[in-house]
């Protein structure tokens, strides 16, 4: 069954999830994510390990479960350029919640940044 909705999240969404075992959806759901989170939600495991507020167990188990979650890469590489302008425009300093936008729809980001 082809997935009907789409689920987009960043490491304030995995990063728990991971911690509480997953996430689970439906086959009508698809959860997609930036190619960047793979980075921040290994970064965030390492973080919390190093302030000692999970055990090096805890957060290679957290690990596993993200590697095992059904999350869809989107690479926005293509789109480096547009997002960089888009972030201009809006004033904003970091090209991450544009990348993020792209990820949703990059039709419907562009028809809002015009």
């Amino acid at each position: 069954m082809a997935a009907s909705r789409s689920v987009v999240s960043d490491t304030s969404v995995a990063l728990p999830s991971c911690l509480a075992g997953g996430l689970r959806f439906s086959g009508q759901w698809r959860w997609l994510a930036p190619a960047l989170l793979w980075s921040e939600v290994l970064s965030a495991l390492h973080e919390a390990t190093w302030r000692g507020e999970l055990t090096r167990e805890e957060a290679d188990a957290a690990w596993a479960v993200f590697a095992g979650l059904p999350v869809y890469r989107e690479d926005v590489c293509e789109l480096a350029d547009e997002a960089w302008r888009i972030a201009d425009e809006f004033g904003l300093a970091k090209t991450y919640d544009p990348e993020l936008g792209f990820v949703v729809d990059p039709v419907e980001l562009e028809k809002l940044a015009k």
